[in-house]
C-alpha cells in the first residue's frame, strides 16, 4: 500500500435519531447520503476512509450502535495490523501500530467518543487525531440548549434535539460518560488524543462545545475548536453551494497534513490548495 494510503479513517455518520424513524429493520441508511463527502475528506487528506454501518434507535437503542461501532474499530484494527506486519522491511513491533483517525458528526460524537472511552491502551495508541463535526456533546439536562426556552439553528431546534435523545435512550442514561461525552471525567480526558473540533458560528451546539474544549485542556489535553463564521452546522456537506465547505474540508487535509495551520488561521487570507499526491510524497 502506497506511504500516502495508510491512514484509515472512520466516519460516523449518526446525526439526527430522527432520521432513523425512516430507516429499513433499524439499520443505518444514510452511508449512501455521506459517500460524496468521505471521498472528498479521503482526497483532502490521501487516506483510506471507512464508513461503518450500524443499528440505531428508536429499533435498537443505546448501547447498539456503540456495540457495532466497537466491532468494526477491532476489525479495522487487526486488518491495518496485519497489513503493517506484511510489509516489505518490516522489522520493528512499533511499525505495527495502525495509524487510524476517528471522525464524528453531529450526535454521532457521542459514538466516537463512547468508542475511544471503551477500547483498550493498546488500540487507543493507533488514534492519532480526533476529528468532530458540528458534534454533539451534552444530552443531559445540563446542555446549554434545554435552558433556554425556544432554541433552534438552520438544522435542528431544541426540540428535535430532545427527542432524538428519547429515541436514543432512556433518560437515567443521559448523564452517563458513554452519551454525553460532557460528562467524561478528567482522568480519562486526559488520555484522549488530540480533538480537533469544526463548527459553523451560528449552531444552538457551539455553547456546549466551547464548554467541552474547555474540560479537555482543564484536564491536561488537546482541543482545538474551528468556527466559521456566519455558517450552520454541518456546513461541510453543502459543497454545492458554499465555497466554505471546500475551504473547511481542505483546511483539514492541511492540518493532517502537518502544515501548521491552526484554528486561529483566517480562512479569508488562506489560499488552501490540495496537493496532488506526487507533491505529498516529496515532502515524506
Amino acid at each position: 500500500m502506497p506511504n500516502y494510503l495508510k491512514q484509515t479513517y472512520i466516519i460516523n455518520s449518526f446525526e439526527h435519531s430522527a432520521l432513523t424513524l425512516c430507516s429499513k429493520q433499524g439499520f443505518n441508511v444514510r452511508r449512501k447520503s455521506c459517500r460524496n463527502f468521505a471521498a472528498v475528506l479521503a482526497n483532502s487528506v490521501n487516506c483510506r476512509v471507512v464508513v461503518p454501518e450500524f443499528r440505531l434507535a428508536p429499533a435498537h437503542p443505546f448501547p447498539s450502535s456503540l456495540e457495532d461501532l466497537q466491532t468494526v474499530f477491532r476489525n479495522i484494527f487487526m486488518e491495518e495490523q496485519i497489513a503493517l506486519s506484511l510489509e516489505d522491511g518490516f522489522n520493528s513491533k512499533n511499525q505495527c501500530v495502525p495509524n487510524i483517525i476517528v471522525m464524528a458528526s453531529t450526535s454521532g460524537a457521542s459514538l466516537a467518543l463512547g468508542l475511544i472511552q471503551t477500547i483498550s491502551e493498546n488500540k487507543l495508541k493507533s488514534i492519532k487525531n480526533i476529528f468532530l463535526f458540528s458534534p454533539w456533546l451534552d444530552l443531559s439536562d445540563n446542555s446549554f440548549i434545554f435552558s433556554q426556552k425556544k432554541l433552534s439553528d438552520e438544522l435542528t431546534s431544541k426540540e428535535a434535539v430532545r427527542r432524538a435523545v428519547e429515541f436514543y435512550t432512556f433518560h437515567d442514561n443521559v448523564s452517563s460518560p458513554l452519551v454525553s461525552p460532557a460528562k467524561i471525567p478528567p482522568h480519562i480526558l486526559k488520555k484522549f488524543p488530540a480533538i480537533f473540533i469544526q463548527s459553523g458560528e451560528n449552531e444552538i451546539m457551539l455553547e456546549d462545545t466551547k464548554r467541552f474544549q474547555k474540560l479537555v485542556e482543564d484536564a491536561g489535553g488537546e482541543c482545538i475548536i474551528d468556527i466559521w463564521p456566519k455558517m450552520m452546522g454541518m456546513f461541510q456537506l453543502m459543497d454545492d453551494f458554499l465555497d466554505e465547505s471546500h475551504l473547511a474540508v481542505e483546511k483539514i487535509g492541511k492540518f493532517l497534513n502537518q502544515r501548521k495551520i491552526t484554528a486561529f488561521d483566517s480562512q479569508e487570507k488562506i489560499q488552501l490548495k490540495l496537493e496532488t499526491k506526487d507533491d505529498f510524497i516529496k515532502h515524506q
